[in-house]
């Protein structure tokens, strides 16, 4: 994983510069190009008179707040506690740098607790977590590979499908400070839940081990089994949802 850190309030507008990740960064100061150690398959980054060019940006100001929004034209996604339970499309933009100055931001999805997908769903994509401590702004960049994305795709769709069976809601949080940048996928089923964790950065060895799902009521775990793949994850959610009508 790769971190970058900013003193907020800061926008930062995300794409390809060359074949790598590049960021730019506008702060207190001029606006300023960082790069990332990373290849990208993302849109050009650039500024052009008053029109800044990229794939996705993220703003964060106040005391917690953090927004995102995709370029328009790229392909860019969101998953966090305003996605709907889905990978959801960001709000399409064309940002200019005026527009970042007076902090037009109505239009751009709330991100905190969130991730955001890069590219084009099916390829390898570029993952951003951001996350706020105090008065900075943590970017967490990682990547995920096919295979996970149709893994965490599955899990959403399952546990969608466990909540309108059992009358329940599906809450997601991404607490993506962490290398492996874990998802947490809970579908809430009054007192008991059915949880999917998720570690969905493909640039992190530890995430090789997956995840796991967890069937629990209060404090108490009924059910829990390590998953490696999606074969696994299917098998432990119909064990959990069986365990569930045992109950």
């Amino acid at each position: 994983m790769f971190t970058r850190t900013y003193r907020t309030p800061v926008t930062l507008v995300l794409g390809r510069d060359g074949q790598s990740l590049g960021i730019l960064v506008f702060g207190d100061a001029q606006p300023r190009l960082e790069k990332v150690d990373m290849s990208a398959d993302l849109a050009e980054l650039y500024i052009s008179g008053s029109h800044i060019y990229g794939h996705a940006a993220v703003s964060s100001f106040g005391t917690s707040t953090v927004k995102a929004a995709g370029v328009r034209g790229s392909r860019a996604y969101f998953l966090g506690p305003g996605s709907g339970a889905r990978l959801a499309p960001l709000p399409s933009v064309e940002p200019t740098v005026r527009g970042i100055k007076a902090r037009e931001f109505g239009q751009w999805a709330n991100a905190w607790n969130s991730v955001l997908f890069l590219g084009e769903i099916g390829r390898d994509v570029v993952i951003v977590g951001p996350t706020r401590a105090g008065e900075l702004l943590h970017l967490n960049i990682g990547v995920s590979r096919p295979d996970t994305l149709r893994m965490l795709e599955k899990a959403l769709g399952r546990l969608n499908a466990i909540a309108g069976r059992h009358g329940g809601d599906v809450s997601v949080g991404c607490p993506c400070r962490l290398a492996t940048m874990p998802v947490e996928l809970m579908a809430l089923l009054d007192s008991r839940y059915i949880m999917v964790k998720l570690h969905i950065n493909d640039l992190s060895e530890r995430a090789h081990a997956r995840g796991v799902v967890i069937l629990g009521e209060g404090g108490k775990v009924r059910y829990r089994a390590d998953i490696h793949g999606e074969e696994a994850l299917v098998d432990a959610l119909d064990k959990a949802e069986e365990a569930l009508a045992l109950q």
